[in-house]
């Protein structure tokens, strides 16, 4: 199981809770009075720590109750780390709406605590210094690192310091492919080839000091470790050995010439060191298995000078070590010298042909990596275009789906106040006709009271005229009630229908003000929506131009890396000239031998 990257040494749990809660509230005022301080005179943040989500990420990793969960005690206790990605990731999702993967979350992950790490060490020294005005550049360049370093220092300075060496990991791990896009804002423009390196092993151009030089991360070289193999094999101190080696002083006295051979040995062993260590390298790489299966053996040039200085040595020691004697020419040593230079000729021959399979493979290289930019660009490019379209068609999708629940919806409203109002209706007229009823009984009842009186007051006047007045009365009566019953319907017509009418008018505006509420509403809706995908399509806009500012960088890094490829030409016509320098000077210690021979 791989470390975290927060895994360290903690304080018991117990002092950790006594200050969880005062230490949440200060690192939330803090945070906000360093933005409302800090605004005119820190930039936004912007590439690592300006992308979507990052404040939640923040929010998560700042929070004292996750100390226990990012720091176990023990590798085998506290929960998996895969389950705390996905808690990060699912937290960072339910804030922002963006997905991270695992590996997303991990790679950010170390990637804050490295940029907290380098943020702090250079906040370690303003105690060492008095001026306001370097204060201030040291507070700048340390939010300009880690915009939240407070809240991250307030929940780190809780764990004690280790006293053993950083993590060669944490110091020189390469920046992951997922985050490369993240950190080219803070990058910046690759001039040369040992700043653009020491740029992606440290992660910050500030510990290009600190930072020892490696050729090699991850059994893969880049273009600028090419270029600088290539440079230290073709460095011009490599010729002065040669040079110094091919000089033969022959009144030299033996100790002082022994020195020089002791001093020129240590140097090519040192050169014999950068070597081995280049070449283990090409041979841990798996890409190489094939060049090396084609190329033909070839010696190293150092070998050979190591051999000519053992003889020498050899040679040395036989004559003696009295300082006095001279060296004497005799034709052995001028068969001896002829015989070194015409090594030494091999020697430049068997060079100049590993320049050439070195220049070769430098070619390769350079077209392999530019392939490979080249298959992440499209890659990039039909993820982008593949994750918009998608977007598009869920947003459009979640769109018809939500106005038709919403018709759905209006529909059933409107179906259960049509049948809420007939009810009511069909209740009003059966009201209506039980008050007609009433009304008619009651009228009779009034009639039969009036024809009791009438009767009563016609026995007491007359027996005689009572049956008279009686059969009058009848017919008046029931002539009366005709007439009442007519009116009476008469009456009731008008009023149902009086009815019905404001029915019909109160039906028709409740159905205008309801479709006029429905057409506002569908109005809002279809104007959120727009909103929405104007959002969506400012995101889209803001993601293709920072795809186009990676391009640029990358067209901007291919032509350093051209650039570097004049300085490699110019070294090697360098060395050409200096080899033709060697040929002439070659030919003159010939001509000078030939000459002492006769």
């Amino acid at each position: 199981m791989s470390r975290c990257p927060f895994e360290g040494r903690l304080r018991p749990l117990t002092q950790i809770q006594q200050t969880a809660n005062a230490l949440q509230q200060s690192a939330n005022s803090s945070s906000r009075n360093d933005r409302n301080k800090n605004g005119n005179n820190v930039q936004q943040p912007r590439g690592f720590w300006g992308k979507i989500g990052m404040d939640a990420f923040v929010d998560w990793v700042t929070n004292p109750k996750n100390y226990e969960r990012l720091q176990p005690a023990s590798k085998t206790s506290g929960p998996k780390k895969t389950d705390i990605a996905k808690e990060i990731s699912n937290y960072v999702k339910s804030m922002h709406d963006v997905q991270w993967s695992q590996d997303v979350v991990k790679t950010k992950l170390h990637y804050a605590k490295l940029k907290y790490n380098q943020a702090k060490r250079i906040a370690n020294t303003l105690e060492d210094t008095m001026d306001p005005k370097k204060k201030a550049k040291i507070r700048e360049t340390v939010l300009n690192l880690c915009p939240a370093f407070d809240r991250f220092d307030a929940v780190y300075s809780l764990i004690p310091a280790k006293e053993e060496e950083p993590d060669e990991n944490e110091k020189l791990q390469p920046t992951p492919p997922s985050l490369s896009s993240q950190m080219d804002d803070e990058r910046p423009t690759p001039g040369s080839s040992s700043s653009s390196v020491s740029h992606d092993r440290s992660g910050d151009p500030t510990l290009l000091n600190d930072s020892p030089p490696q050729a090699f991360d991850n059994g893969e070289e880049t273009s600028a470790n090419v270029v600088s193999d290539v440079a230290i094999e073709g460095r011009p101190e490599i010729e002065d050995h040669v040079a110094q080696s091919s000089r033969v002083n022959t009144g030299e006295p033996p100790q002082k010439r022994q020195r020089r051979e002791d001093s020129h040995a240590s140097n090519l062993s040192s050169e014999l060191r950068d070597d081995s260590h280049i070449e283990d390298a090409n041979r841990d790489d798996p890409r190489r298995e094939d060049e090396r299966k084609e190329a033909p053996p070839t010696t190293s040039i150092l070998d050979l000078h190591a051999r000519e200085l053992e003889e020498r040595r050899r040679s040395s020691s036989a004559i003696g070590d009295d300082s006095h004697r001279e060296e004497q020419l005799t034709p052995l040593t001028l068969e001896f010298q002829a015989r070194e230079l015409e090594e030494k000729k091999k020697d430049l021959r068997l060079r100049e042909l590993a320049l050439d399979q070195r220049e070769k493979e430098w070619f390769n290289r350079l077209i392999d990596s530019e392939e490979r930019h080249r298959e992440i660009l499209n890659r990039r490019l039909e993820e982008m275009e593949k994750e918009s379209q998608q977007r598009m068609e869920a947003a459009e999708r979640r769109h018809q789906e939500e106005l038709g629940k919403h018709e759905h919806e209006i529909e059933q409203k409107f179906q259960q106040r049509l049948e809420e109002m007939e009810d009511k209706h069909k209740e009003s007229l059966a009201q209506m006709d039980w008050e007609n009823k009433q009304k008619l009984s009651d009228m009779k009842k009034l009639q039969k009271v009036i024809l009791d009186q009438r009767e009563q007051e016609l026995a007491e006047k007359s027996k005689e005229s009572l049956e008279q007045r009686k059969a009058e009365l009848e017919r008046n009566s029931t002539l009366e009630l005709k007439k009442l019953v007519e009116k009476q319907q008469e009456s009731n017509s008008k009023e149902h229908k009086e009815l019905e009418l404001k029915h019909q008018n109160v039906l028709k505006e409740r159905l205008d003000g309801i479709e006029k509420e429905n057409l506002k509403k569908l109005a809002k809706m279809e104007a959120k929506h727009q909103e929405m995908l104007d959002r969506r399509l400012a995101t889209f806009l803001e993601e293709k131009a920072e795809f186009k500012q990676d391009r640029e960088d990358f067209r901007r890094e291919r032509e350093a890396f051209y650039k570097e490829k004049d300085e490699y030409q110019k070294t090697r016509d360098q060395l050409l000239i200096s080899n033709t320098k060697m040929k002439t000077e070659m030919e003159i210690w010939l001509a000078r031998a030939s000459h002492i021979c006769k």
